[in-house]
Protein backbone atom coordinates (compact mmCIF):
# COMPACT_ATOMS: atom_id res chain seq x y z
CA UNK A 1 0.00 0.00 0.00
CA UNK A 2 2.80 2.24 0.85
CA UNK A 3 4.18 1.35 -2.16
CA UNK A 4 0.93 2.23 -4.43
CA UNK A 5 0.81 5.69 -2.31
CA UNK A 6 4.36 6.65 -3.59
CA UNK A 7 4.04 5.40 -7.00
CA UNK A 8 1.04 7.68 -7.48
CA UNK A 9 2.72 10.91 -5.79
CA UNK A 10 5.54 10.23 -7.81
CA UNK A 11 3.35 10.59 -10.87
CA UNK A 12 1.39 13.52 -9.42
CA UNK A 13 4.65 15.16 -8.71
CA UNK A 14 6.14 14.65 -12.10
CA UNK A 15 3.09 15.13 -14.29
CA UNK A 16 3.10 19.11 -12.48
CA UNK A 17 6.46 20.10 -13.98
CA UNK A 18 6.01 21.93 -16.49
CA UNK A 19 8.37 22.68 -19.73
CA UNK A 20 10.47 26.48 -19.43
CA UNK A 21 8.54 28.98 -21.48
CA UNK A 22 11.11 30.40 -24.26
CA UNK A 23 11.68 33.62 -23.60
CA UNK A 24 12.99 35.90 -26.41
CA UNK A 25 16.81 36.08 -27.04
CA UNK A 26 18.39 39.06 -25.29
CA UNK A 27 19.34 40.54 -28.60
CA UNK A 28 16.40 40.49 -30.45
CA UNK A 29 14.88 42.31 -27.36
CA UNK A 30 18.06 44.94 -27.01
CA UNK A 31 17.41 45.55 -31.02
CA UNK A 32 13.72 45.94 -30.74
CA UNK A 33 14.63 48.57 -27.50
CA UNK A 34 17.76 50.40 -29.85
CA UNK A 35 15.14 50.54 -32.81
CA UNK A 36 12.21 52.15 -30.45
CA UNK A 37 14.45 54.41 -29.34
CA UNK A 38 16.24 55.70 -32.52
CA UNK A 39 12.58 56.17 -34.62
CA UNK A 40 11.77 57.97 -31.47
CA UNK A 41 14.58 60.27 -31.41
CA UNK A 42 14.37 60.39 -35.60
CA UNK A 43 10.66 61.98 -34.97
CA UNK A 44 12.38 64.53 -32.38
CA UNK A 45 14.42 65.83 -34.76
CA UNK A 46 11.97 66.34 -37.42
CA UNK A 47 9.81 68.18 -35.49
CA UNK A 48 12.22 70.34 -34.56
CA UNK A 49 13.47 70.84 -37.58
CA UNK A 50 16.50 68.79 -37.68
CA UNK A 51 15.92 67.90 -41.46
CA UNK A 52 19.90 65.78 -42.14
CA UNK A 53 19.73 64.13 -38.64
CA UNK A 54 16.72 62.52 -39.09
CA UNK A 55 17.02 61.34 -42.02
CA UNK A 56 20.06 59.61 -41.20
CA UNK A 57 18.06 58.28 -38.39
CA UNK A 58 15.63 56.96 -40.52
CA UNK A 59 17.69 55.34 -42.84
CA UNK A 60 19.59 53.55 -39.44
CA UNK A 61 16.12 52.12 -38.48
CA UNK A 62 15.74 51.01 -41.94
CA UNK A 63 18.86 49.37 -41.74
CA UNK A 64 18.28 47.93 -38.20
CA UNK A 65 14.72 46.59 -39.74
CA UNK A 66 14.29 46.47 -43.66
CA UNK A 67 11.15 46.08 -43.31
CA UNK A 68 10.07 49.06 -41.25
CA UNK A 69 7.22 50.69 -43.62
CA UNK A 70 6.90 53.62 -40.70
CA UNK A 71 10.56 54.53 -41.35
CA UNK A 72 10.38 54.47 -45.31
CA UNK A 73 7.37 56.73 -44.99
CA UNK A 74 9.28 59.09 -43.12
CA UNK A 75 12.11 59.27 -45.32
CA UNK A 76 9.71 59.26 -48.10
CA UNK A 77 8.35 62.93 -47.18
CA UNK A 78 11.54 64.26 -46.49
CA UNK A 79 12.77 63.35 -49.31
CA UNK A 80 9.42 65.35 -51.03
CA UNK A 81 10.19 68.09 -48.62
CA UNK A 82 13.74 68.32 -49.73
CA UNK A 83 11.96 68.37 -53.54
CA UNK A 84 14.14 64.93 -54.02
CA UNK A 85 11.12 63.18 -55.72
CA UNK A 86 13.38 60.35 -57.37
CA UNK A 87 14.19 59.15 -53.53
CA UNK A 88 10.28 59.88 -52.55
CA UNK A 89 8.94 57.68 -54.80
CA UNK A 90 11.20 55.05 -54.18
CA UNK A 91 10.78 55.26 -50.51
CA UNK A 92 7.05 55.29 -51.13
CA UNK A 93 7.35 52.53 -53.18
CA UNK A 94 8.93 50.44 -50.58
CA UNK A 95 5.84 51.89 -48.10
Amino acid sequence: MRYLIAILFGVIFLSSCTVRQKHPIVGERNDTIQFTYLYSEALKNKMLGRDELAFDQFTQCLRMKPKSSASAYQLAILSFDKEDFEKAKNFAIFV
